[in-house]
């Protein structure tokens, strides 16, 4: 499953757009990333949406299946 990344877009002068430039904080280090990798929890929820995004994707499908057995 894929996720969507979020990138914060600012205006150039001739008009189009580009990600906007990572700034450092006042102190001049940026945070650390805490987590490496995923936990368990986040792991198990992201079986959970790749579950559900696959019912989404055929539900109609299913649908129409039942009714042939009516």
């Amino acid at each position: 499953m894929s996720k969507d990344k979020v990138v914060d877009l600012e205006m150039g002068s001739d008009g189009a757009y580009a990600p906007k430039a990572k700034t450092p904080p006042k102190n001049g280090h940026y945070k650390p990333n805490k987590v490496k990798g995923m936990s368990g929890a986040d792991e198990f929820l992201g079986g959970l949406d790749g579950g559900l995004d696959f019912v989404e994707a055929i539900k109609m499908r299913v649908e129409r299946l039942i009714k042939f057995g009516d």
